[in-house]
């Protein structure tokens, strides 16, 4: 993978520094082991971000496997190699669209997508792209949020936010696919069969409140858009509101509050 000498990969860094391991590790091992991966085969991970889920698929097909990741992010590529190579997971990451794969047909046994079909400008054109590139009754796994107000890290969020008349549709953006029916149907026309869509809860941990707004600020591109309009006086009140939303989901660790996605499963 060559990537320009300049590219920025301090967003991806601080994606994958603080919210990878309080919101995504989790569903990374939710959508493995519906795969049911075995030794040898060749995944596809579709908008990988920085290869949270890659890296899990990796210790499953072994050395006899293939595991891809693709994104169109060259920051969230180049961290994603580093991190590979310094767990000694063997990935290749290319750099393309998910609607225009640069792979030939029938080149994967599974393919898995992660939190990233609602970020994608034309989801049927990309789930029809990863129909084209599996085999025949190969498995496809995709995770989307389900309605953000059953993701009580980020609902606290963007009820703090709105309630000072504040813009918050960034934040509201990663639940742009939260239609389980939806899913369904986009499934079936880009040609996949058993599609089921169930909802799946896991928890988001961090050490408290104001460390998880602070890793949305951090990591999460489209949130900070939203949280950088909050005029800095407003700060301490923000946080002590988003603080006494999540303080019903406190533990002796910080908070562990409710995050719930729609898990679809086709196959092609």
């Amino acid at each position: 993978m060559n990537l320009p000498p300049d590219v920025d990969t301090s967003a991806a860094h601080a994606y994958e520094s603080f919210l990878v391991p309080g919101v995504m590790a989790p569903w990374a091992e939710t959508i493995v082991s519906q795969m049911h991966i075995s030794r040898g085969m060749h995944v596809l991970d579709v908008a990988c971000g920085t290869g949270i889920a890659a890296r899990h698929a990796a210790r499953q097909v072994g050395t006899s496997g293939r595991i891809v990741g693709v994104d169109i992010d060259q920051g969230m590529l180049a961290v994603a190699r580093t991190v590979s190579i310094k767990e000694g997971a063997d990935i290749e990451y290319v750099y393309a669209s998910a609607c225009e794969l640069p792979f030939e047909s029938e080149a994967f046994d599974a393919a898995l997508c992660l939190q990233g079909l609602q970020y994608l400008p034309d989801p049927l054109k990309a789930i029809s792209e990863v129909r084209r590139v599996l085999r025949n009754d190969s498995v496809l796994v995709s995770v989307t949020w389900s309605e953000i107000e059953n993701c009580k890290g980020h609902w606290a969020i963007v009820s703090a936010l709105e309630r000072r008349n504040i813009d918050a549709a960034a934040v509201r953006k990663p639940f742009a696919r939260a239609n389980g029916a939806e899913l369904h149907s986009l499934a079936l026309e880009a040609g996949f069969k058993d599609v089921s869509i169930r909802t799946a809860q896991q928890l988001g941990r961090f050490p408290s409140a104001a460390s998880f707004v602070d890793a949305m600020l951090r990591g999460a591109t489209s949130s900070r858009y939203a949280l950088e309009k909050l005029p800095r006086n407003e700060w301490p009140n923000f946080l002590a509101e988003v603080n006494d939303e999540l303080a019903q989901w406190s533990s002796p660790a910080g908070i562990e509050f409710p995050m719930e996605s729609n898990v679809l499963t086709a196959r092609g």
